[in-house]
């Protein structure tokens, strides 16, 4: 807003502000109909020009308001043709086809007739006042609890979700929820309930109603498998994600919802992951064995595999061995992955080096709160696992005992406060060791792999913010290894939030499209 050499070019921002007594720029507003949301520019035009292009409806506003967090939504106001209606899912579906998933509305609401100022034009700020609660809503039919379990479930919903109602219809994460949200969730109903969920239960099951039926039927628990169901509805050819480094699939799950409902879903996870089993040590055995697993649910190709980090790796090896015997491979998607190649493989040193800084800020809460959930709730005195802990020979002792005392500092304890009193939810977190043992081997695989010509194209979604290693070759070393040139679609974010709001809905968008275009 500075005055600028005489003969330079202005530019008209959209912005409202004002000067200061101290001469600095105060901003306001914007003047425009364009707002940032969760990081993305939108603008509000856009979305309304797509509404007015159903044909149930007449007129069309979309505004961005604070909700209870003090995050702006989308909202949508619409005005409907004469003896016309149309549904919340009607509208959301028509949208989703032509927006990406972060300029969907998060509500829908219906008027009679839009609010007008005195020269004509929409009153928007009439709009922002509105009462949403009491305004006609065309979402699915407000049902209240109906009993005790579902009361009690839709208190733990609302804490959680920090709004203040939900019914038993709605949809946990189409009110906000997430990944880290729902091990939130299932902590508590773990307490509420005393029923350990598995995670996919929330995502098979993403209602009230829906989890009461999951907690009144008696889950028999399957043997092992590395292949688990995330999302397994859907017509289009189900799509296989292998484990990043760690070897769990949790951050794959929000992938899966913002999919959608009519892609199947199914990831791979690592072998040993329960502490039952040694984890594999060669990326041709991984992928091997998930291949013999993927079978199991499609026994024949064309075949739809990725992977982010570590898990594009033993993606494209098994493209490679599924090549080899005769199957098709429609689309192998690297989500962010280096290739492996020589020039793009870190010492184990440097790995480490990764594991306790860039990633411990982002992956550590993932892996403890994973863990929380699929430990198995331990009977032993917690000195008894302690000693088992420290006395384990087949791993660095030196690691396992720094994320001891990173776990007890974490929690308050000193180790002279180890005792039988010590809280065994802890024991839960100290489940992280087998992911470590997995991490040490996925990690030595790399390192031992020798990668073969693919004879097909490979897709890489890769994120802006790029490792030094992977700045000067835009392939991140794949055009090196396909015989096509890599198709290259860019992803905002970094390496380890680009499976985070808001960048995994254009990281899901993209990836439909690519499915879409190759069944």
């Amino acid at each position: 807003m500075a005055e600028g050499e005489e003969g330079s070019r202005l530019y008209k921002t959209g912005d409202l502000a004002r000067y200061l007594i101290d001469g600095n720029i105060e901003f306001l507003d914007r003047i425009d109909n364009q707002v940032k949301i969760r990081g993305f520019r939108i603008e509000l035009s856009e979305i309304e020009a797509v509404l007015n292009q159903h044909q149930s409806v007449k007129e069309a506003v979309v505004i961005a308001k604070e909700n209870l967090r003090s995050e702006k939504e989308l909202i949508a106001y619409i005005v409907t043709k004469l003896k016309q209606t149309a549904t919340t899912t009607e509208l959301r579906k028509f949208i989703k086809e032509k927006l990406p998933e972060y300029m969907v509305p998060r509500t829908f609401i219906m008027l009679d007739s839009l609010p007008i100022t005195p020269n004509g034009k929409v009153n928007r700020q009439a709009l922002t006042a509105l009462n949403i609660p009491n305004s006609r809503s065309i979402d699915k039919i407000f049902i209240a609890p109906r009993n005790a379990t579902e009361a009690t479930l839709a208190e733990i919903w609302t804490k959680v979700l920090n709004i203040e109602r939900v019914g038993i219809h709605d949809n946990f994460f189409d009110l906000g929820g997430n990944s880290l949200l729902s091990v939130r969730l299932l902590e508590q109903i773990r307490k509420q309930f005393e029923r350990d969920l598995p995670l996919s239960i929330l995502f098979l099951n993403p209602t009230i109603e829906g989890l009461v039926n999951s907690l009144l039927t008696e889950i028999d628990p399957l043997p092992w498998s590395p292949l688990v169901t995330i999302q397994p509805a859907g017509s289009n050819p189900p799509f296989f994600c292998i484990h990043p480094i760690f070897g769990v699939i949790f951050p794959y799950y929000e992938l899966a919802h913002h999919l959608g409902n009519n892609q199947p879903f199914y990831g791979l996870q690592s072998i040993g992951i329960d502490g039952k089993n040694a984890p594999l040590t060669s990326i041709e055995d991984m992928a091997a064995h998930y291949i013999e697993a993927l079978r199991q649910v499609q026994p024949k190709g064309p075949y739809f595999l990725g992977g982010w980090s570590f898990g594009g790796v033993v993606a494209f090896e098994m493209a490679q061995q599924l090549q080899k015997s005769g199957d098709e491979v429609a689309l192998l998607a690297m989500l962010d992955t280096l290739a492996p190649i020589p020039s793009n493989i870190p010492s184990f040193g440097n790995g480490f080096k990764f594991l306790f800084t860039t990633a411990a800020r982002d992956i550590w809460p993932f892996l403890f709160g994973y863990c929380c959930l699929i430990a198995a709730h331990s009977k032993n005195q917690i000195n008894n696992l302690i000693s088992q802990f420290f006395n384990f020979k087949k791993f660095n002792g030196w690691l396992e005992r720094s994320l001891l005392s990173h776990v007890l500092l974490k929690k308050g304890f000193t180790n002279n406060l180890i005792s039988e009193n010590t809280n065994l939810h802890l024991l839960n977190e100290l489940t992280i060791i087998p992911i470590l043992r997995i991490f040490y081997a996925n990690s030595q695989a790399v390192i031992k792999y020798i990668p073969q010509a693919y004879p097909k194209q490979i897709t890489l979604f890769k994120t802006s913010k790029t490792s030094s290693m992977a700045e000067e070759d835009l392939s991140m070393g794949w055009d090196k290894l396909a015989v096509e040139k890599t198709e290259i679609h860019m992803i905002p974010g970094n390496h380890l939030t680009m499976l985070r709001k808001p960048h995994i809905q254009v990281l899901a968008a993209q990836l439909r499209a690519c499915i879409e275009t190759r069944k």
